[in-house]
């Protein structure tokens, strides 16, 4: 999805990278569609947050609202 870089992961969760201030913004628009992703407070992660990889229609839920969002 353009505006979004995953990072590669070994586990069950995928740390996405926005553009500089978006992540907050995302993060927030996802919380308000009830939608729970783990955001960091650290400057180094400041761009980014983590999201569980879950059900087929949870990830479906997810990317769609994404793409809404971008």
């Amino acid at each position: 999805i353009r505006g979004v870089a995953p990072l590669p992961s070994g586990g069950n969760f995928i740390l996405c990278q926005f553009a500089p201030g978006r992540a907050h913004d995302m993060y927030e628009g996802l919380a308000s569609r009830g939608i729970f992703v783990r955001n960091f407070g650290s400057r180094r992660l400041r761009d980014c947050f983590r999201v569980a990889v879950g059900t087929p229609a949870q990830g479906d839920t997810f990317i769609g609202a994404l793409r809404e969002m971008l």
